[in-house]
Protein backbone atom coordinates (compact mmCIF):
# COMPACT_ATOMS: atom_id res chain seq x y z
CA UNK A 1 0.00 0.00 0.00
CA UNK A 2 1.33 3.97 -0.63
CA UNK A 3 -0.07 6.65 0.61
CA UNK A 4 -0.08 10.42 -0.97
CA UNK A 5 -0.39 13.26 1.19
CA UNK A 6 -1.95 16.29 0.18
CA UNK A 7 -3.02 19.40 1.51
CA UNK A 8 -6.88 18.88 3.43
CA UNK A 9 -7.76 22.72 3.25
CA UNK A 10 -7.14 22.83 -0.59
CA UNK A 11 -8.94 21.57 -3.37
CA UNK A 12 -12.69 20.79 -4.80
CA UNK A 13 -15.00 21.07 -2.40
CA UNK A 14 -17.11 17.78 -2.95
CA UNK A 15 -18.19 17.26 0.62
CA UNK A 16 -18.53 19.26 3.92
CA UNK A 17 -15.70 17.80 6.07
CA UNK A 18 -13.66 19.84 8.29
CA UNK A 19 -16.87 22.42 8.70
CA UNK A 20 -18.91 21.20 11.29
CA UNK A 21 -18.91 23.30 14.83
CA UNK A 22 -19.76 20.03 17.04
CA UNK A 23 -21.74 20.67 19.95
CA UNK A 24 -20.78 18.03 21.66
CA UNK A 25 -17.86 15.38 21.54
CA UNK A 26 -20.33 12.22 20.72
CA UNK A 27 -22.84 14.05 18.22
CA UNK A 28 -19.91 15.39 16.57
CA UNK A 29 -18.40 11.68 16.05
CA UNK A 30 -21.32 10.61 14.83
CA UNK A 31 -21.92 13.55 12.50
CA UNK A 32 -18.17 13.42 11.43
CA UNK A 33 -18.78 9.32 10.17
CA UNK A 34 -21.93 10.36 8.61
CA UNK A 35 -20.47 12.96 6.40
CA UNK A 36 -17.23 10.72 5.54
CA UNK A 37 -19.97 8.51 4.24
CA UNK A 38 -21.50 10.85 2.24
CA UNK A 39 -17.75 11.76 1.00
CA UNK A 40 -17.45 8.43 0.16
CA UNK A 41 -20.59 8.06 -2.26
CA UNK A 42 -20.00 11.05 -3.60
CA UNK A 43 -16.55 10.87 -4.56
CA UNK A 44 -17.21 7.79 -6.01
CA UNK A 45 -19.96 8.94 -7.60
CA UNK A 46 -17.51 11.73 -9.14
CA UNK A 47 -15.07 9.07 -10.23
CA UNK A 48 -18.09 6.87 -11.72
CA UNK A 49 -19.32 10.18 -13.99
CA UNK A 50 -15.82 10.19 -15.46
CA UNK A 51 -16.30 7.02 -16.95
CA UNK A 52 -13.01 5.46 -15.48
CA UNK A 53 -13.67 1.60 -16.14
CA UNK A 54 -12.19 0.92 -12.71
CA UNK A 55 -13.67 -2.76 -11.71
CA UNK A 56 -14.92 -3.55 -7.85
CA UNK A 57 -14.00 0.16 -6.82
CA UNK A 58 -14.40 1.47 -3.69
CA UNK A 59 -13.41 4.55 -1.07
CA UNK A 60 -13.89 4.91 2.19
CA UNK A 61 -12.92 7.96 4.43
CA UNK A 62 -12.22 7.72 8.46
CA UNK A 63 -10.22 10.66 9.63
CA UNK A 64 -9.74 12.76 6.65
CA UNK A 65 -8.01 9.58 5.37
CA UNK A 66 -9.04 8.08 2.10
CA UNK A 67 -8.67 4.64 1.16
CA UNK A 68 -9.09 3.52 -2.13
CA UNK A 69 -9.66 0.03 -3.72
CA UNK A 70 -10.30 -1.27 -6.75
CA UNK A 71 -8.72 -2.63 -10.06
CA UNK A 72 -8.10 -0.28 -12.88
CA UNK A 73 -7.46 -1.12 -16.51
CA UNK A 74 -4.13 1.56 -16.65
CA UNK A 75 -1.64 3.86 -14.28
CA UNK A 76 -3.09 6.34 -15.23
CA UNK A 77 -6.68 5.86 -14.23
CA UNK A 78 -5.40 4.88 -10.95
CA UNK A 79 -3.11 7.79 -10.33
CA UNK A 80 -5.95 10.18 -12.04
CA UNK A 81 -8.91 8.53 -9.54
CA UNK A 82 -5.96 9.25 -6.52
CA UNK A 83 -5.41 13.00 -7.25
CA UNK A 84 -9.38 13.23 -7.73
CA UNK A 85 -9.93 11.95 -3.83
CA UNK A 86 -6.91 13.91 -2.48
CA UNK A 87 -7.35 17.47 -3.97
CA UNK A 88 -10.92 17.01 -2.57
CA UNK A 89 -10.96 19.19 0.76
CA UNK A 90 -11.55 17.67 4.15
CA UNK A 91 -8.64 14.60 2.69
CA UNK A 92 -4.96 14.63 3.85
CA UNK A 93 -4.08 11.74 2.76
CA UNK A 94 -5.01 8.58 -0.05
CA UNK A 95 -4.14 4.95 0.79
CA UNK A 96 -3.92 3.40 -2.21
CA UNK A 97 -5.26 -0.37 -2.48
CA UNK A 98 -5.89 -0.05 -6.07
CA UNK A 99 -4.26 -2.80 -8.46
CA UNK A 100 -3.46 -1.81 -12.14
CA UNK A 101 -4.06 -4.86 -14.72
CA UNK A 102 -1.62 -2.96 -17.51
CA UNK A 103 1.21 -1.38 -15.77
CA UNK A 104 3.14 1.35 -17.07
CA UNK A 105 5.49 3.91 -15.57
CA UNK A 106 4.46 6.55 -12.93
CA UNK A 107 3.97 9.93 -13.32
CA UNK A 108 5.90 12.32 -10.93
CA UNK A 109 3.29 14.14 -8.68
CA UNK A 110 3.96 18.00 -8.20
CA UNK A 111 2.53 20.02 -5.50
CA UNK A 112 1.47 23.44 -7.50
CA UNK A 113 2.90 26.35 -5.46
CA UNK A 114 2.32 29.99 -5.33
CA UNK A 115 2.91 31.97 -8.94
CA UNK A 116 3.18 28.55 -11.10
CA UNK A 117 1.68 27.96 -13.86
CA UNK A 118 1.71 24.31 -16.49
CA UNK A 119 4.35 26.52 -18.85
CA UNK A 120 6.79 26.94 -15.23
CA UNK A 121 6.50 23.25 -14.78
CA UNK A 122 7.02 21.78 -17.52
CA UNK A 123 9.76 24.10 -17.78
CA UNK A 124 11.54 22.57 -15.31
CA UNK A 125 10.49 19.24 -15.69
CA UNK A 126 11.01 19.28 -19.84
CA UNK A 127 13.09 21.84 -20.24
CA UNK A 128 10.68 23.75 -22.07
CA UNK A 129 7.40 25.55 -21.03
CA UNK A 130 5.67 24.81 -24.41
CA UNK A 131 5.41 21.52 -23.33
CA UNK A 132 3.02 22.50 -20.84
CA UNK A 133 -0.24 20.59 -23.19
CA UNK A 134 1.64 17.30 -21.69
CA UNK A 135 0.76 18.39 -18.55
CA UNK A 136 -2.63 19.73 -18.89
CA UNK A 137 -3.69 16.10 -21.06
CA UNK A 138 -2.38 13.91 -18.42
CA UNK A 139 -4.53 15.79 -15.84
CA UNK A 140 -7.88 15.96 -17.96
CA UNK A 141 -10.59 16.02 -16.56
CA UNK A 142 -9.85 16.90 -13.79
CA UNK A 143 -8.51 20.15 -14.96
CA UNK A 144 -10.70 22.09 -17.64
CA UNK A 145 -8.34 24.80 -18.51
CA UNK A 146 -5.01 25.00 -18.45
CA UNK A 147 -5.08 28.24 -16.44
CA UNK A 148 -7.08 26.43 -14.10
CA UNK A 149 -4.30 25.85 -11.35
CA UNK A 150 -4.04 27.00 -7.98
CA UNK A 151 -1.82 26.85 -4.97
CA UNK A 152 -1.86 23.07 -2.88
CA UNK A 153 -3.38 20.92 -5.78
CA UNK A 154 -1.15 18.04 -6.76
CA UNK A 155 -0.97 17.01 -10.23
CA UNK A 156 0.46 14.67 -12.73
CA UNK A 157 3.63 15.08 -14.77
CA UNK A 158 3.97 12.11 -16.81
CA UNK A 159 7.50 10.94 -17.59
CA UNK A 160 9.00 11.77 -20.76
CA UNK A 161 11.72 10.39 -22.96
CA UNK A 162 13.61 9.43 -19.50
CA UNK A 163 12.56 12.50 -17.66
CA UNK A 164 11.72 13.78 -14.83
Amino acid sequence: MKTFTFIKDKGTRVFGIGKMNPLDVSQAAIIEMKLEEIAAMKLKRKILDMKFKVSEFSISINDCIATVKGIAPSQEIKEKIILIVGNSVGIDKVEDLIIVKDKSTESKFYTVREKDSLGKIAKVFYGNPKMYYKIFEANKPMLSHPNNIYPGLVIRVPVANGMP
